[in-house]
């Protein structure tokens, strides 16, 4: 599916590079709660619950304004039985093609929150449209128009959203986007809760091509330590 054939997604001026942005004014952003999640008493270990990709610029990263949310489901990359045929992953538009994705990745390592749960990471790294091909789904949702990546991570992180686990089959991506979406909307970023109202129905569905199959796909929820 080519760039061309989601024209109301790319009317966004071309950023300047990441490295010359420079820290816009948020005070009028809500101030994401301190997580108080449980968290387990476990040794220390170098597993990061979430990686920016390059560490070099996580900074300037962290620092780019952010022109809304979109959810865009793809195939998966190795199908399996009794798992969504979409895979969906949140890309964060920062002007013209260019993206910051939150892709929610699961490990190998053991969890906490339930019986032979895997750890998930979230890897955070930059993106331009075509990585939309081929893509069967796009949801859009509106953000506070002030709204920076580091505000999206610190709203998840405040949550207690970062430390998520999957089940023992790996599944619980789209979960994990349905309570995303919720902390961002509680947090106060969402800023029209029917699209995300809409994305939430969306997510729930199989789609092929841009046209819902109609088939209603149980959502597996995350667990979170």
């Amino acid at each position: 599916m080519a760039a061309h054939e989601y024209p109301n997604l790319f009317q966004i001026p071309m950023p300047l590079p990441l490295d010359l942005y420079a820290l816009p004014s948020t005070s009028q952003l809500p101030t994401p709660p301190v997580s108080t999640c449980h968290v387990r008493e476990k040794p220390e270990s170098p597993f990061e619950p979430i990686m920016i990709i390059p560490m070099a610029q996580e900074q300037q990263i962290r620092n780019t304004p952010i022109h809304g949310l979109l959810l865009v489901a793809h195939d998966p990359p190795n199908p399996r039985p009794n798992h969504s045929r979409n895979r969906w992953t949140i890309y964060l538009p920062i002007g013209g093609h260019h993206f910051i994705n939150l892709d929610p990745f699961c490990t190998v390592n053991r969890g906490y929150a339930r019986p032979n749960g895997l750890r998930g990471t979230l890897i955070v790294s930059a993106s331009t449209s075509a990585d939309f091909v081929p893509a069967h789904h796009v949801c859009r949702i509106s953000l506070h128009p002030a709204a920076t990546v580091s505000n999206v991570l610190n709203t998840i992180i405040g949550f207690g959203r970062h430390r998520f686990e999957f089940d023992a089959d790996g599944r619980g991506g789209r979960g994990w986007i349905m309570d995303v979406i919720d902390a961002l909307q509680a947090g106060g970023l969402v800023s029209n809760p029917i699209e995300a109202a809409k994305a939430r129905m969306e997510l729930q569905m199989e789609w092929h091509k841009l046209v819902n199959k109609g088939i209603r796909v149980p959502i597996y929820r995350c667990g979170y330590h």
